[in-house]
């Protein structure tokens, strides 16, 4: 089922589809959110094997309406069981401009563009830490390029992106 993809600066346990897809798409959209438990431990591993367990881990945050309707973040369960008190809900999302697995790949750079601020009681505890920026499913990059904007205007670089699954 897993079949790690590492790049410069993405590490994934694998490609979006088949059981990794569905474990994905159960833990999104059908409650199952205990599944990214499991999917967790194996992104330590390789958060371990790339030589970044040591920093902060910033999950990409869902807008506060979807949490609540999924009862869950599903990036911050990722990285709170991957990276345990390493984990820090750095970001904040001020506009919920629909999901983007909805969006045309070509809007998805507008949709997400200024959505994302830095929270200011996390700025002291990642200022001039390199971070690992943490989301579930990499597709065209425009949701991690705006968090990275956001951070960057902190002065946060990231040091590595992982995600569960690349599209």
């Amino acid at each position: 089922m897993l079949d790690p993809v590492r790049t410069a600066d993405v590490i994934a346990l694998g490609r979006y589809g088949g059981a990794l897809g569905a474990i994905l798409r159960k833990a999104k959209f059908g409650g199952a959110s205990v599944a990214l438990d499991a999917l967790a431990s194996h992104l330590s591993v390789l958060l371990d094997e790339a030589g970044v367990a040591h920093l902060p881990v910033v999950p990409v945050p869902s807008h506060r309406s979807r949490r609540r309707r999924r009862g869950d973040d599903p990036s911050w369960r990722l990285a709170r069981a991957a990276a345990g008190a390493r984990a820090v809900r750095a970001l904040v999302r001020h506009r919920n401009d629909g999901p983007q697995s909805r969006t045309r790949r070509d809007a998805r750079e507008r949709n997400v563009a200024g959505a994302f601020t830095l929270d200011g009681a996390a700025r002291e505890a990642i200022a001039g830490v390199p971070v690992v920026l943490l989301d579930d499913v990499l597709t065209t990059g425009a949701t991690v390029r705006a968090c990275r904007a956001a951070l960057a205007e902190a002065d946060v670089s990231v040091s590595i992106v992982a995600v569960a699954a690349i599209a």
